[in-house]
């Protein structure tokens, strides 16, 4: 819906909610899903691996009415692939997990250094 200047899109959006809506859908609606499944007794690994499904899915309907990629899920579906194949790798869910860590941190560093560079530039 155009606004009353005429703009649409995340333009019109407060900056809390275009902060919010990413992490909403890459992190926390992701962890629910993995808690969902495991109350419901589903693996470990396959509730990990179908937590993937959320960013996936938004970035699929971004893509489709947007025509447009969103960096950051697009990050986090590369995360989840890495897991994923590592853990096909040396069959077991656990690395998943311990390999989020190393990946998180590799992202937070990522994050930071492309500040540093914005900022001088």
């Amino acid at each position: 819906m155009a606004s009353p200047n005429g703009r649409t899109g995340t333009q019109d959006m407060p900056a809390w909610r275009t902060v919010a809506t990413p992490i909403l859908f890459a992190v926390a609606l992701p962890l629910a899903v993995i808690y969902v499944l495991r109350s419901q007794g589903i693996s470990q690994w396959l509730a990990l691996t179908l937590s993937g499904a959320v960013p996936a899915v938004r970035m699929a309907v971004e893509v489709a009415t947007r025509r447009r990629v969103d960096s950051f899920d697009a990050f986090m579906i590369g995360m989840l692939a890495v897991r994923i194949a590592t853990s096909l790798l040396t069959g077991s869910p656990r690395v998943i997990l311990v390999k989020d860590a190393g990946l998180a941190a590799a992202a937070g560093l990522w994050i930071l250094g492309s500040i540093l560079v914005a900022k001088r530039s």
